[in-house]
Parts: structure tokens; C-alpha cells; sequence
């Protein structure tokens, strides 16, 4: 990294986001260390939901109505059954969902909003849109289309200052990864995530790229400032 800051206005806020297993961990903490040998101190937060109030209804449902379904064996028999459910019982599924959300914006408001109002600088592996997609997926007739989600949150929380996508090819994310269901499922989330970089100008980085590359590109996005 040749580059050396030009500014002390330095991004408040940055986001990763993409798919499971397109590097977003390693890039942001290698990111965080990089731009440490700089002088420029950020934090690394994990920005997904944390299951805190939904911990024990998650455990119920899988003990229960899905105790047949394995989502790693068939991953589109699982996600049909969990759509049944959701349509069966439509007051639990709406209240499940609700409780989802509480569950992320007490974690965002902790990991995130607090952290930044006492002036420290973050960079985020994951963020609003990856919950947005998350909660899209869970309960479609609820919450509409992605963009309501994510606009709801960004009355509250703050956008990113540099956003990126890290995105990869589905297969090689899948071989990555050993917690992923499904390369089905995970092409179907690339897309969406494609579409929402364009519409909220994330730049966009080839993830089969390697780390010192991908870090360096972003490093020097910091080093140029914002205005």
C-alpha cells in the first residue's frame, strides 16, 4: 500500500456486504490491520442479527414444525415447509419476524450508533441490507420489498460512508463455505445483492481477487477522504 492519508476526514463508516463466503470477514479485518499501520484506527463489527430475544423461539420451531426438515440435506424441501408454516400460522409468523427485527436494531444500536456517537470509526462485515434480505426471505408478505426495509432502517440508523460488495460466483462462495444450505441459495441472494449495489452505489469487488489486492483498493478509498 503505497498510499498515504491526505486527510484526517477519514469515513466514518464502512460496509462489506455480499453473500456467504465471498471473504467479507477477512477482508474487513485485514482492512481494520492495514489501516491501523496507518495511523487510522477502526473497529471491526460483525453487522448481522444477533438471535438474542429469538434465540428461544428459533429452538421451539425447529424442536417442532421443522424437526423433519434438514435445510443442508434439501434446502428447497426446508424452505418450502418453513413458507407453510409461515402461512399457516400467521399472527406467530408476523410476531417470529417482528421479533427478529427488535433482535437487530438493540444489536445496531449497541455494535454501531453507540460506538459512532462516541467517535469511534467502524468498518462493518455485513449490514442493514444483508439484514433487509434476511428478513425478506423470511417473511415476504410482511415486509414487502427490500428497499421498505432497508429505507425504514436508514430513518434510524446511519448509511455508510463507503460501501462495497464483495461478490463472487455462487459455486465458489458454496465451496467456501461449510455452513451454506445450497448454491440455489446462495445465487438467489447474489442477485438481490447486485441489484441493491446499484441502486445504493456500492462499489463493486471481485472477490476471487486476492485479500492484499481487495484491502489496498479500500485503503486507498480512506486515504482519499470523504467530503
Amino acid at each position: 500500500m503505497k498510499d498515504t492519508p491526505k486527510t484526517g476526514n477519514f469515513p466514518n463508516l464502512i460496509c462489506l456486504i455480499g453473500i456467504d463466503g465471498s471473504g467479507k470477514t477477512t477482508l474487513a479485518k485485514s482492512v481494520v490491520e492495514e489501516a491501523k499501520k496507518l495511523g487510522i484506527k477502526y473497529k471491526y463489527v460483525w453487522g448481522n442479527a444477533r438471535p438474542i430475544f429469538l434465540k428461544p423461539l428459533r429452538f421451539i420451531a425447529h424442536l417442532t414444525v421443522l424437526r423433519k426438515f434438514d435445510r443442508f440435506k434439501d434446502n428447497n424441501q426446508y424452505e418450502k415447509a418453513k413458507e407453510e408454516v409461515l402461512y399457516r400460522f400467521g399472527i406467530l409468523s408476523r410476531i417470529y419476524s417482528s421479533i427478529y427485527l427488535i433482535d437487530y436494531i438493540v444489536w445496531l444500536f449497541l455494535k454501531v450508533k453507540v460506538p459512532l456517537f462516541f467517535g469511534k470509526k467502524i468498518i462493518c462485515d455485513r449490514y442493514i441490507f444483508d439484514v433487509a434480505i434476511n428478513l425478506y426471505f423470511l417473511n415476504k408478505k410482511q415486509f414487502g420489498d427490500i428497499k421498505t426495509i432497508i429505507q425504514f432502517l436508514f430513518k434510524y440508523f446511519p448509511q455508510p460512508e463507503l460501501l462495497y460488495l464483495v461478490d463472487v460466483p455462487s459455486k465458489v462462495a458454496f465451496e467456501r463455505k461449510t455452513d451454506v444450505p445450497s448454491v440455489d441459495f446462495l445465487e438467489k441472494r447474489r442477485g438481490i445483492y447486485q441489484r441493491l449495489s446499484e441502486i445504493y452505489n456500492a462499489r463493486k469487488l471481485d472477490g476471487t481477487m486476492s485479500i492484499k489486492d481487495l484491502t489496498n483498493i479500500i485503503l486507498s478509498d480512506i486515504c482519499k477522504g470523504v467530503d
